[in-house]
């Protein structure tokens, strides 16, 4: 029963991430900047090109302000850009299971040391159902790469 009411709370969060605040969304031209910042790791624009940032930054709708949970994270090659696209004033909750975890706590610390994307929180080696985000804060939910594993989470949640 607890599997299928995690599901259940998934499926409201993936579907909660088409609900954006239209106002605050980025622009293609803020887009564009974002990735071409100076400050971006010079690795995560060589990826570019497979996973096409812009097409999901503006599918997403993400924007100043917003609250985004990217769960399943891995090392936060997302996550990174929704804290610049969310900025100072925004959040991102930047989850990781005790089985990703073993593969993206050592990419995921060198991407946050010396607090530089302080709009962060973790939830590592966390299960998202341990996760503790306020009740109707999120603006967007977002996975990538890892939506395969919900499956293999609910299997392992039933046993």
């Amino acid at each position: 029963m607890r599997t299928k009411a995690t599901l259940t709370l998934l499926a409201a969060f993936i579907l909660s991430s088409f609900i954006t605040h239209a106002k605050t969304t980025l622009s293609s031209e803020q887009i564009s900047a974002l990735l071409s910042s100076a400050e971006r790791p010079v690795q995560d624009a060589a990826r570019d090109e497979s996973r096409q940032p812009e097409k999901i930054l503006a599918f997403t709708g993400v924007g100043a302000g917003q609250h985004v949970l990217d769960f399943f994270a891995g090392g936060g090659w997302y996550s990174e850009l929704f804290s610049k696209a969310v900025e100072a004033q925004g959040k991102v909750y930047v989850q990781n299971d005790e089985v990703i975890w073993r593969f993206a706590e050592k990419g995921l610390n060198e991407r946050t040391k010396q607090n530089r994307l302080n709009n962060l929180v973790r939830f590592d080696n966390m299960p998202i159902v341990d996760m503790t985000i306020p009740e109707n804060s999120l603006d967007l939910v977002f996975t990538a790469l890892n939506y395969h594993d919900l499956i293999l989470y609910a299997q392992h949640r039933k046993r």
